[in-house]
């Protein structure tokens, strides 16, 4: 087979065109490659048109981890929560830097590997970096600017999640029996009653409160970025709930709304929106006061008392009260089903065990109130 005739350069090389695909306009998309001799320009295009046939071929080797995973952020951002925003943002701004000046085509999966080590101590933040680095890798080989993820094999420190809890019994005796402030009482009541996200109960205003059909309005959520609130969509696809006011709350709910001047439930000392640090200051209250009240109690003292915990609290309360899943899932605000039945099921298992001790905490609790 006579080869092909190549055009001589200036410079003394040979040059050639491949195309490699179509543009997003529909043009072809072509390369040029260049060789000493025919021979070796010959070899480079046979390789390339390998490559392109098994689906490997890289565009642009020179393109860096830095430049790409700029360019990657920025259109990732659009559309996207704050606090996504934001985690990608502290990856890449705290964690993956040592790669910036990296050809992409060039990172191996030890350069990774190196990078989840220097946040061992940190196993959820190492998550945080896998899925931060897999999106990217993965866009990258998209744009054919790699033809493999480098993370793949990649090793992370165990992590676990979370686990979910209700309320212990002296939690529960402690948050119907500790002087709060009015304000610290508010809250306590959302969160323990009504199962509202941190996110919810912090945003709600006097307008939510319809004591004539005696319901609390749900639609709105706050994030707190950066130390300031930012108001969005509640995560229910149900768009606004409405959860019934207890009749027993009813009185303190009025007199609560009426004291205060601002128009916000919850403010910092300004009446403006309150800011996570003000929260945070809030909810280590609270704590404060539990802690010295169980003292006195003689009870356990709250360890690891969050927000959610009285949420997981609301939902297993209306397990063993008999709410249905539907009725369970609108009430809590859950995207889908399948995330009250997996709370659901778990309490499923734990019923047998968990009725006895429910028995034993009411009848301690009838005794402590005597």
């Amino acid at each position: 087979m006579p080869k092909a005739k190549y055009k001589k350069r200036k410079d003394g090389r040979y040059a050639t065109s491949v195309m490699i695909g179509y543009r997003p306009d529909g043009k072809p998309d072509q390369r040029t490659i260049y060789g000493k001799t025919i021979a070796e320009l010959e070899k480079k295009k046979a390789s390339m048109l390998v490559d392109l046939e098994r689906g490997i071929f890289v565009k642009d080797k020179d393109v860096t981890f830095g430049e790409y995973s700029q360019r990657w952020y920025k259109n990732k951002c659009i559309g996207i929560e704050e606090q996504t925003k934001l985690m990608y943002h502290s990856v890449l701004k705290n964690y993956t830097t040592p790669l910036d000046g990296l050809p992409l085509v060039k990172i191996t999966k030890m350069d990774c590997q190196e990078i989840i080590n220097g946040a061992l101590s940190k196993p959820r933040t190492c998550q945080k970096i896998k899925i931060t680095l897999n999106q990217i890798f993965n866009s990258a080989i998209e744009d054919a600017l790699l033809y493999k993820n480098p993370f793949k094999g990649v090793q992370l420190p165990k992590y676990k999640k979370p686990v979910k809890r209700p309320l212990t019994k002296a939690e529960d005796i402690l948050t119907e029996v500790t002087d709060f402030t009015d304000r610290e009482k508010m809250l306590i009541l959302l969160l323990k009653y009504y199962g509202l996200r941190k996110e919810e109960a912090l945003v709600l205003t006097k307008d939510n409160f319809d004591f004539e059909k005696e319901q609390l309005r749900i639609k709105t959520a706050v994030s707190l970025i950066h130390n300031q609130p930012v108001e969005k969509e509640t995560k229910s696809d149900s768009g606004t709930r409405h959860l019934f006011l207890m009749k027993e709350h009813i009185p303190f709910f009025k007199v609560y709304l009426e004291r205060i001047s601002a128009y916000r439930i919850f403010t910092n000392q300004n009446g403006e929106w309150i800011t996570e640090q003000g929260y945070r200051r809030m909810f280590e209250s609270i704590i404060r006061k539990m802690t010295v009240k169980a003292k006195e109690l003689e009870l356990p003292p709250p360890e690891g008392l969050t927000a959610h915990v009285f949420r997981h609290n609301y939902t297993t309360m209306l397990y063993y009260a008999g709410v249905g899943i539907k009725d369970a899932q609108y009430m809590l605000g859950h995207s889908t089903a399948s995330v009250t039945m997996d709370i659901y099921t778990h309490l499923d298992k734990e019923n047998e065990d968990a009725r006895n001790k429910l028995q034993n905490y009411l009848s301690s609790k009838a005794t402590l109130e005597k």
